[in-house]
């Protein structure tokens, strides 16, 4: 287990992973436009990078957690990821349970560097 950056950590190893899985980590929280290039640099060509997110909540009013993280759909993801060398695999909607107030929906992203 490594605690660090998770860009910094990524570029200083060129090509050393073969996968890369994120659960509500850095890439629902960070700047993409900064960690994914960092993490194409750390996976080898047809490295997995799978990512999970919390879909927008279009129509209701955001979280007070989700205010820090930008809400970004499924087709911003699919750019953002073609623009830093990633071909995505699959996605995935998971609805989680009920919590009262409106179901939490989560979307599973899976891409291949290119």
């Amino acid at each position: 287990m490594v605690q660090a950056d998770a860009a910094v950590h990524m570029s200083g190893h060129p090509r050393g992973f073969d996968v890369v899985y994120s659960v509500f980590g850095a890439l629902d929280f960070a700047d993409p436009h900064l960690l994914l290039p960092a993490v194409a640099r750390g996976l080898r060509p047809g490295g997995l990078l799978a990512f999970s997110t919390l879909a927008p909540d279009l129509g209701h009013p955001p979280r007070p957690a989700a205010r820090r993280r930008p809400p970004r759909d499924t087709a911003a993801w699919y750019q953002l990821l073609d623009r830093h060398g990633f071909d995505v695999m699959a996605t995935d909607t998971l609805q989680g349970p009920d919590d009262h107030t409106r179901p939490r929906i989560t979307n599973v992203y899976r891409a291949v560097r290119r």
